[in-house]
């Protein structure tokens, strides 16, 4: 009567390591589940894929940027005799790939643009 079955040693080792394995379970289902909203983690442990934000709005299903068709909304350019400097920006003697650049002796300028602040 004094014998212990290795068996009944056996079956208690392995009942005690389930145990533990159904505790360590829970605990990584409850963490898991966890977001900043029920967590006492601070915000930028959370990462950058969860923005919560983001979730709340429903697709409309367009792109984001400008929409086709829509018509712009551009600032217009003030005629040259209202603007304080006009600066000719001319390239070099040779473009990027290596031949002459031949300047326009008829027609307007190539291009023209607003510049609020140039560098002097």
């Amino acid at each position: 009567m004094g014998e212990v079955d290795p068996r009944d040693t056996r079956i208690a080792e392995l009942q005690a390591r389930l145990a533990e394995a159904h505790a360590t379970i829970a605990e990584l289902r409850a963490r898991l589940g966890s977001n900043l909203s029920n967590s006492d983690k601070p915000p930028y442990t959370d990462g950058r894929g969860s923005r919560r934000g983001r979730d709340k709005r429903k697709s409309t299903g367009r792109k984001p940027g400008g929409q086709v068709g829509h018509e712009a909304h551009l600032r217009e350019l003030l005629p040259t005799q209202k603007v304080d400097e006009v600066k000719p920006v001319l390239p070099s003697a040779y473009s990027g790939c290596g031949g002459p650049v031949e300047a326009r002796e008829k027609g307007p300028p190539a291009s023209r643009h607003r510049c609020g602040r140039c560098p002097r």
